[in-house]
């Protein structure tokens, strides 16, 4: 330490390791030998010498069943963590294979601990530590009417019966396209009750001048532009699931309906090789879950009795070529995303038996908190572009998130 011997006049004075033996220089830990040292000799000084009591600085990131701890330690150090859940003082100690380290930084990964739990912990290296710290992960939350049981209906202005996916009287949390096709035909997107269990029924058709795929997601129908749906995807939601669970049957069809001629908007979203290659294919049902961080956007109400009012739209989805706007994939606010798509009956032509399907919920980013859902069951995955298959029909029933 002859650097800060010299600046402050004392070739006697030096900085001590943890094993009592002369430090490199390095008093603070930071990796780096620079003034910044000195300012350490001398509070070991004023301390009356001695070993440099260092205090490791870490955070943590809490999800629902597993946590991210990160922090700064001395280059050559390997973090030893314990942790523990309120209620007892057994501590666990995490595996190495869980602590990364990079240089002067770490990180580690804790996982299998539990929803809604208050876990303290600790971190180690070398002579620095960072005393007991807490944090408490995120709830278990679900989706509400997530086996459909609930139904209501109004009668739309065609005259057509406008089923709706909430009960009366109840606040909308599933949304679906029959506002739309009841304008010109009945609802397509209804329930159905058979062997005790009610379930959503969601039926591809062409209605009039447009294909019309079955549909049911969390939010709202907003309106009809031209023959184009304006929609509200997302509802509130601030955890952390691993996997949705679900029944479901479909029954696949041929594509025989397409949205004419390609419309250059769609690009950012399907190639135009795959979309003019659909038509004579069977066709495919799409069940996914997002998880976001959107912000809200505003939206103004064009027609019928809302006109000119504006509303916070959590994601919003327009079909119109003109102003599309559909799920992006690539959005940077998109934290999550699971999808299961099938184009095959399942399990048979005749939908003998219901199938239990479980999707992962794969997170692209670990460290920002979800802000909404969006969930979109459709039994024609390319119904964005009024193209499927007219017989082609999806059931599902008891969607549940989990968290392992």
């Amino acid at each position: 330490m002859l650097l800060a011997a010299v600046l402050l006049g004392s070739a006697s004075v030096f900085a001590q390791s943890g094993n009592n033996e002369p430090s490199t220089g390095d008093v603070n830990g930071d990796g780096i030998v620079d003034v910044a040292d000195i300012t350490a000799v001398i509070k070991i000084i004023k301390d009356g010498g001695g070993t440099a009591a260092k205090t490791l600085e870490a955070t943590v990131f809490a999800r629902s069943v597993s946590a991210t701890i990160s922090g700064r330690i001395s280059n050559g150090t390997q973090p030893l963590v314990e942790y523990h859940a309120s209620g007892t003082d057994q501590w666990s100690t995490l595996s190495e294979s869980m602590v990364k380290v990079n240089g002067t930084r770490f990180t580690a990964e804790l996982t299998g601990i539990r929803p809604a739990t208050t876990y303290t912990y600790r971190v180690t290296a070398g002579s620095a530590k960072s005393g007991e710290l807490t944090f408490t992960t995120a709830g278990e939350q679900q989706l509400e009417n997530a086996g459909f049981e609930e139904w209501s209906s109004i009668k739309a202005a065609s005259g057509y019966d406008l089923l709706q996916p909430w009960g009366e009287g109840k606040t909308p949390y599933w949304g679906t396209g029959n506002q739309g096709a009841t304008t010109v035909g009945a609802s397509n997107s209804t329930y159905l009750d058979e062997g005790g269990r009610r379930f959503a029924n969601l039926k591809s058709k062409y209605i009039i001048v447009k294909f019309a795929a079955g549909n049911i997601f969390t939010g709202d129908y907003l309106e009809t532009d031209g023959t184009n749906g304006v929609l509200s995807f997302g509802r509130p939601f601030t955890s952390f699931p691993t996997k949705m669970r679900f029944d479901y049957r479909y029954k696949t069809s041929t594509i025989t309906k397409t949205g004419g001629s390609w419309k250059e908007p769609w690009g950012k979203y399907i190639s135009r090789e795959m979309y003019e290659s659909m038509k004579g294919k069977p066709d495919t049902c799409c069940i996914y879950v997002a998880l976001g961080d959107w912000e809200p956007q505003k939206y103004t109400y064009k027609y019928g009795e809302k006109k000119g009012q504006t509303i916070d739209v959590p994601y919003l989805i327009r079909t119109k070529p003109s102003a599309l706007h559909l799920m992006d994939l690539n959005d940077p606010h998109l934290i999550a995303y699971g999808e299961l798509s099938k184009g095959e009956d399942v399990p048979d032509s005749n939908l003998s038996s219901w199938v239990t399907e479980t999707i992962d919920i794969n997170y692209r980013v670990t460290n920002r908190q979800p802000k909404y859902i969006i969930v979109v069951a459709s039994s024609s995955k390319y119904g964005d572009y009024f193209t499927g298959g007219e017989e082609s029909l999806l059931q599902i029933d008891n969607l549940e998130l989990l968290y392992e």
